[in-house]
């Protein structure tokens, strides 16, 4: 209560005048209804520096009481909910859109990668490919007049033909990268596409005692596709999930439908595992994680290219707690003719 409202009070105690007892009370009232207005603004005015500030922590808390201030505060209270929904889900569509934008700079950086390096292949496999002709054909004419008596020259020479052959072979699999052009597609059958390739790996995988499992799905929609890329492409997986495995073990190729216009072939070992750097550089041209002499590491790389045109998808499969790698294709089904 005021200093001057004490002192009404008091007068009016001494003097008994009920009127201005009367008089005493409504002003008192109305006193102590302008502090609660006064009270309830302070709090709207604070509210409104915290939406302000984006400051969410310290909302309006409304009495209920009906008041005009209060509704104020529910309107606030109302409004600042809205405004913290929707940041939060500003906040989440950027991640989204931040994460595909590093999806599709990482693919654009890859096509780069195999567009230069194709052409590099292209022209290193045209300039050599004569002068290794030439000293193959010399190589293997000395081998063949070799006389007997002169066995000293046969391990050198067979040297040269053997490594003259595995550079052949190197540049053969440069020419191939380079030219992964268009080429005539067609609806093909999941199942078949792994059922060829289960095929071409049946001879190795016995011979390492590899067990091959495989997981059909005669329900799946035919891809659209070059039935020749796409078995290179199984077949390419299957013989390094094969080398990762060394002996023993198992090898699974599983077909399935993913989503309406796409199926997944997934090839999976039980072997190592890829470790974090490989996943990084699994598919660039010439990363390979097989001992030297074993391997260009182009195999993933054209893999990676006839998936990409075929529109489709080439990954490994997020790594687990256990062991293995899981390799996943995913391409379009083929357009139902009309």
């Amino acid at each position: 209560m005021s200093q001057v409202a004490l002192e009404l009070r008091a007068l009016v105690e001494r003097h008994g005048d009920a009127a201005a007892r009367k008089q005493l009370e409504a002003l008192e009232t109305e006193l102590g209804a302008a502090r609660a207005t006064d009270e309830r603004l302070r709090e709207l005015n604070d509210g409104l520096y915290a939406l302000a500030s984006l400051d969410f922590s310290r909302p309006p808390r409304p009495r209920g009481d009906g008041s005009l201030a209060d509704g104020a505060l529910v309107c606030l209270t109302m409004l600042g909910e809205e405004l913290a929904a929707w940041l939060d889900e500003r906040a989440r569509t950027e991640q989204v859109l931040e994460a595909r934008v590093a999806q599709r700079t990482a693919e654009l950086v890859q096509a780069s990668k195999q567009a230069a390096v194709g052409q590099l292949a292209a022209g290193f496999a045209h300039e050599i490919n004569n002068p290794l002709a030439v000293i193959l054909a010399f190589a293997q004419g000395i081998e063949r007049r070799l006389a007997f008596e002169h066995s000293e020259l046969k391990h050198p020479v067979s040297s040269i033909i053997r490594e003259a052959q595995r550079c052949k072979r190197i540049v053969d699999e440069l020419t191939r990268f380079s030219r992964l052009d268009k080429v005539a597609k067609e609806p093909l059958s999941p199942d078949a596409l792994v059922r060829h390739a289960v095929e071409l790996l049946k001879m190795r995988a016995s011979a390492q005692e590899t067990t091959i499992d495989v997981e059909l799905a005669p329900k799946s929609p035919p891809v659209h596709g070059n039935r020749s890329q796409l078995e290179q492409v199984l077949v390419n997986l299957g013989v390094n999930a094969l080398e990762a495995l060394a002996s023993g073990g198992h090898l699974r190729f599983r077909v399935a439908p993913s989503g309406a216009d796409r199926v997944t072939i997934e090839v999976t070992d039980d072997g190592p595992g890829l470790s974090e750097q490989a996943r990084a550089h699994l598919f660039e041209p010439f990363f390979t994680t097989k001992p030297v002499g074993k391997g260009l590491g182009l195999g993933l790389s054209v893999s990676y290219e006839i998936v990409q045109q075929h529109g489709g998808s080439l990954e490994a499969a997020a790594a687990g707690g256990a062991k293995g790698t899981t390799m996943q294709v995913r391409l379009p089904v083929s357009a139902p003719e009309s």
